[in-house]
């Protein structure tokens, strides 16, 4: 018994000491994964700026960088200059500066990966040591511009410096100069430093001094984490609650947990961003000491005092000459408190001295001498004695009764016409002389006559008017008042002007000095003020023109203001523009400057060209304009023509208003034209002839729907502007005869003349109707003649059963060159080759980088020749496709069923496709506008009877990207849906594929019903980072472009997407359970119910655990799948969620790497860390052995014993 004790006590030990340092067990005591579950990968990112940069480095000679971190502790400062001193500035800087808007450039981005070198590691390694301070300072711009340099996007000029003009500390600050006026998209001025700094330690936050413009544009800062991976954080938001203060004020960004320190800081260290077309300025901001904080607070005064209590108020009346002006200054209770040394003050911009009252905080000032009755300004700054200032200008008015200067004028003039204003003064007989001096814009308007005229009641008195026509300034003095016949209310002048033709905008006479003599000696001579006189500039007509191509007839029309026709009205081409017109037959002659040259081009009698040069004195040509512009070399003998008046060729406006003629575009030159009435004129017309975009023949055919899929197409195509006819034939596919059949219907429709800065085009409109459903028909599209018909595609007709069929879904096509869009091509030619049975696309936005380009629109639309001429593109608009007038363009080029709330047609529409309903929602005209479609989307979900429910918009409400907020599209679209249990929702923007949980109340529901979202990931050159979190059940965030593949059979949805290498990144299938209908009553079909894919062991729907075990999964022949496969089994995992079943692939080597449900980016928190963790299956096995050895041992133990009671 003792021999058997102890076999059993060894086998036991031998098993612990074989089973217990076993890796997969002590990888899983440890926490860590064994690669049982899907492995991780690290993921490079490159993100948009906003603005990919145009850049010029900004170097001095004799500057140095500066490369020392300022360690700072609170309180230690310099003094600051206050915003009233003027000093001469001292600016070390070079310009970027450009006369037209710059466009992206796509040279340098702003979330680059930096290489990481042998120095910067080292550097890495001794900055993450832990930093003591409150905060460094890691830049003060006391050592120069250095290695600062300026960088933009969609900008007219930007510039850095650093100066000396205003300063938070020390003497000198980085100044930022921006123009971004009238520009269309997302506008920046970027500050980078080309030296990079690496940030100690792991800080908190960022923070720096600014000294805003009061443009309320967004502030940010990009900087770069351990692995070299750019992220941006916010000082401020976007427009209108950007930069909203002017001074300094001292502002602070927090940096997300996730990113991994050290930080540096060096590309776009600061960045000033307008993206709102609406809101561009022009203007400048400083910054001063940026610094890293390492501290939630710090025990430091940062913040500006307050100006409150003001008196007079603002715009308010003082019924008192000598009014006290003050207002309250207080600094928070933890603050040091205003410093009564730096309180300054100005009245009507005279330097005061202010009492102050530490007390109250009062700050007032009462005049010496009595104000003079009107308009008076205030100004006060004060500081506090940490040196945070604040400053206020306010106006307001005193009356008491006493002579006061008044303009007496029109609120509109008319240009082209005269106008009075006069100069009155209130109570004018307290005074006995009175001194105005005036200024007007001698560019805008002309002083009849050339000088004001002054009213006989003062013909006793002695008036002097000092007029300078060229600069616009007028001087009056007028003295010995009392000898005039004065009224109570005089007019001491009536100024006329004239306007000119071209005048447009405002006018204004500002008042440059002014001084009352009163004949009260006690009052004497006091100072006024008198606010300027404006009136905007109206035209009573309007002119447009339609038609603005070389060689496209014209329409040019005339309204007036009310927008009714004006009937003979004159049209003139201003400038003095010429014609010649053809009076013998002649030639074009080509030479040189002076000299004819040899006959170039026959022209007949009658023909009309714009002049570039008279003949003169031993030269008896005319230099002329070329249809296409040029000019320099070519020549018309003077005897073959004669000269007219370019204006003379027009008749005059109709009963519509109209002129038609083909004598406006032949050249492609600048014009400028304005129409006139008597004495009415229009505004004047800059108009620049374009060139004709497309040909004869039909280029970028375009299938779209507008009406039912099962009986109609809609076909949209571009030609020149000569085209005129829209037709298009069709013909079934079996039809042997083709287009010589007897069955050939003919459709026509309608041209529409699109206008662009780029250049003109017809876009013709046709629909074809009354076709069979499930039909195949082969067309053409063009204007009906033998030469001008398309090549011979096909499309066809959705069946009119609940047939199956598969659509593709892509997002973010977003290029700007045909390099770009070709990788959008190479994508859809992949999608189209792997489903051929492919019935329509479905694009999520941002089809264009720039929607305000008709150019990249164009390259789109090549670069999808071999798809949306077969099967029809169905779309939503992205932020960038709206861009200036994109959403015109779009509207124009994809025309969509005009089912959507009033006002948003072709932007928000539904249609029908078998048993699915599908949405098309807009999330680009704010959030306004995504809640006026709220009520139409319930509408939408609770009137259709069909069994899917698929809405598609541009930004998804579950982002995936972690460089980017929370769109608005989860608080006014997501909720919605979730309520009305939409099936799937398809969106963009943030460039990585991502597909959630099912989510329901914004809560993922792992194990419960919900709504599916998928983000489509790029399927253009721009890639964003992924992040996971708890709603994110896939990622796919590789710089790879993806489509998905969806296939709509019965209550399936079986959705695959696949990379542009034709690799698997999902695949999982949603299954809804139909309730069978009873003669009683009809139920509507329930929530989609999770099955398996094809090919996978069905799971028990009440059994809420995996199944480990499940047959290979094999393609569908009827689908045509292609599964990659490895050497490990290809299994799926099936989850029962009621009524919604999501079912994935498991575990292959190229699906857990696509995948990458677990990545190495910094960003990402994983999914798996939280909650509990199964056992792996190694794990499970090895407890089963140590379980079987402790019983071993302890049967040992227990013979060893009862041996020994039994023979003790």
């Amino acid at each position: 018994m003792r021999r058997k004790a102890f076999i059993f006590m060894l086998l036991g030990l031998l098993l612990f000491t074989t089973v217990l340092p076993h890796p997969t067990y002590m990888a899983f005591a440890e926490g860590v994964d064994t690669g049982n579950t899907e492995t991780e990968m690290t993921i490079e990112q490159e993100t948009e700026t906003g603005g990919a940069e145009s850049s010029k480095a900004l170097q001095s000679e004799s500057a140095e960088p500066s490369t020392n971190l300022i360690e700072t502790e609170p309180g230690k400062k310099d003094e600051q200059k206050t915003a009233q001193e003027e000093t001469v500035p001292t600016v070390e800087q070079k310009q970027v500066t450009t006369n037209e808007e710059q466009p992206e450039e796509k040279t340098v981005t702003a979330n680059e990966t930096k290489p990481t070198t042998e120095k910067q590691t080292k550097e890495n390694i001794s900055s993450t040591k832990e930093v003591d301070k409150p905060y460094i300072v890691l830049e003060d711009f006391e050592n120069g511009i250095g290695s600062w340099t300026a960088s933009g996007a969609r900008y007219h000029s930007v510039d850095v410096s650093v100066t000396d003009e205003v300063a938070r500390f020390g003497k000198h600050a980085l100044r930022m100069d921006y123009d971004f006026i009238r520009t269309q998209g997302v506008s920046g001025v970027y500050a980078s430093r080309g030296e990079e700094i690496v940030i100690p330690g792991k800080p908190k936050k960022m923070g720096m001094w600014v000294y805003g413009d009061g443009h309320k544009q967004w502030l940010r800062q990009q900087l770069y984490d351990a692995n070299g991976t750019s992220f941006n954080i916010d000082y401020t938001s976007d427009n209108p609650n950007g930069v909203t203060w002017k001074g300094w004020k001292y502002v602070e960004a927090e940096i997300p947990e996730h990113w991994e320190a050290p930080f540096t800081m060096g590309s776009q260290a600061v960045r000033y961003m307008a993206t709102k077309d609406n809101a561009k300025t022009k203007g400048t901001i400083y910054i001063d000491n940026i610094r890293a904080v390492y501290t939630d607070s710090i025990d430091e005064d940062v913040t500006n005092p307050v100006l409150s209590d003001f008196k007079p108020g603002k715009d308010e009346i003082a019924y008192s000459n000598v009014p006290e002006i003050r207002a309250v200054a207080m600094d928070e209770k933890a603050g040091s408190g205003i410093d009564p040394t730096r309180i300054y003050m100005k009245i009507d911009d005279q330097s005061v001295t202010p009492a102050y009252d530490a007390k109250t905080g009062v700050v007032s000032y009462t005049p010496e001498k009595p104000l003079a009755e009107g308009l008076h300004r205030a100004w006060i700054e004060v500081f506090d004695k940490a040196g945070n200032h604040t400053f206020e200008t306010w106006q307001f008015y005193v009356s008491t009764g006493g002579p006061e200067v008044v303009w007496d004028g029109p609120e509109e003039a008319y240009a082209g016409s005269t106008f009075d204003v006069k100069i009155k003064i209130n109570e004018p007989k307290a005074l006995t002389k009175t001194e105005l001096k005036l200024h007007y814009d001698p560019q805008l308007l002309k002083l009849v006559d050339g000088k004001a005229n002054i009213p006989s009641a003062f013909n006793e008195a002695n008036v002097e008017q000092v007029v300078n026509e060229e600069t616009g300034d007028i001087s009056f003095n007028w003295s010995q008042l009392e000898k005039a016949n004065l009224t109570d209310s005089e007019v001491f002048a009536t100024l006329t002007f004239r306007l000119g033709l071209d005048a447009s905008g405002e006018l204004a006479i500002e008042m440059k000095d002014g001084y009352h003599h009163y004949t009260d000696n006690k009052m004497g001579t006091i100072p006024f003020f008198v606010a300027p006189y404006q009136a905007k500039i109206a035209q009573p007509l309007t002119i447009d023109v339609e038609g603005k191509s070389v060689n496209t007839p014209s329409m040019i029309k005339v309204t007036d203001r009310y927008g009714e026709p004006v009937e003979g009205a004159t049209i003139n081409v201003l400038d003095n523009k010429k014609l010649i017109k053809v009076t013998k037959p002649t030639h074009i002659y080509k030479g040189g400057s002076g000299v004819a040259g040899e006959p170039y081009e026959a022209v007949e009698v009658g023909t009309y060209i714009p002049v570039a040069k008279v003949p003169y004195a031993g030269f008896d040509y005319y230099r002329i304009f070329m249809p296409n512009g040029e000019q320099r070399y070519y020549h018309v003998p003077k005897d073959d023509v004669e000269e007219i008046d370019w204006s003379t060729v027009f008749d005059k406006t109709d009963k519509n208003g109209e002129v038609k003629t083909d004598l406006l575009t032949l050249s492609r030159i600048p014009l400028r034209m304005q129409a006139t009435k008597g004495e009415l004129v229009s505004q004047v017309l800059d108009l620049t002839i374009l060139p004709q975009l497309g040909t004869e023949t039909p280029e970028h055919v375009t299938l779209t729907w507008k009406n039912d899929p099962q009986t109609t197409q809609h076909f949209t195509w571009k030609t020149n502007t000569a085209v005129q006819d829209s037709v298009v034939e069709v013909v079934p596919a079996t039809d042997g005869d083709g287009f010589q059949s007897e069955a050939v219907e003919q459709f026509t429709g309608k041209k529409v003349l699109f206008s662009d800065p780029e250049g003109e085009m017809n876009i013709h409109h046709v629909e074809a109707s009354g076709l069979q459903p499930g039909t195949t028909y082969q067309y053409r599209v063009g204007d009906g003649t033998d030469s001008g018909w398309s090549n011979v595609n096909t499309f066809t007709t959705a069946s009119s059963e609940d047939d199956p069929f598969r659509f593709m879904f892509v997002a973010d096509t977003q290029a700007y060159d045909e390099a770009g869009f070709a990788l959008w091509t190479q994508l859809y030619k992949l999608g189209l080759e792997k489903y051929p049975d492919t019935a329509f696309t479905v694009h999520a936005g941002d089809i264009v980088e720039e929607g305000n380009k008709l150019s990249q629109w164009n390259l789109f639309l090549n670069a999808s020749k071999g798809l949306n001429e077969n099967i029809p593109f169905m779309s939503v608009l992205g932020n960038h496709d709206v861009y200036g007038k994109g959403a015109n363009t779009y509207k124009h080029l994809f025309p969509y069923p005009q089912n959507g709330p009033e006002g948003k047609e072709n932007f928000v529409y539904s249609f029908d496709y078998g048993n699915a309903h599908f949405i098309m929602l807009n999330s680009e005209f704010g959030v306004q506008d995504m809640r006026e479609q709220q009520e139409w989307i319930r509408q939408e979900v609770e009137n259709t009877d069909k069994l899917w429910t698929i809405v598609t918009f541009h930004r998804s409400p579950y982002k995936s990207n972690p460089k980017r907020g929370q769109d608005a599209t989860a608080e006014t679209f997501a909720p919605l849906l979730e309520e009305l249990g939409v099936d799937l929702v398809l969106t963009g923007h943030d460039h990585a594929y991502m597909r959630s949980h099912l989510i329901k109340n914004g809560e993922p529901q792992p194990d419960g019903e919900g709504t599916q979202y998928l983000i489509g990931g790029s399927a253009g050159p721009k890639f964003y980072p992924g992040q996971e979190t708890d709603y994110v059940k896939v990622l796919h965030a590789k710089e790879e472009q993806v489509f998905t593949s969806i296939l709509v059979d019965g209550n399936e949805l079986k959705i695959e997407a696949y990379t542009i290498h034709d690799e698997l990144v999902d695949s999982f299938t949603m299954t809804k359970e139909v309730p069978e209908e009873t003669p009683d009553e009809e139920e509507k079909p329930g929530g989609p119910v999770e099955t398996p894919d094809e090919g996978e062991t069905p799971g028990d729907n009440n059994n809420e655990e995996e199944t480990p075990d499940h047959k290979d999964e094999t393609p569908s022949d009827k689908d045509n799948t292609e599964v990659p496969s490895d050497k490990e089994d290809n299994k799926g995992d099936t989850k029962d969620t009621g009524n919604k079943t999501v079912t994935s692939p498991k575990n292959t080597d190229k699906t857990a790497e696509n995948n990458a449900a677990k990545t190495n980016n910094p960003s990402a928190d994983s999914n798996e860390n939280s909650g509990h963790k199964k056992l792996p299956n190694t794990a499970t096995s090895i407890y089963h052995w140590v379980f079987v050895g402790v019983m071993m041992t302890i049967l040992g133990l227990a013979l060893l014993m009862y041996r020994k009671r039994k023979y003790n």
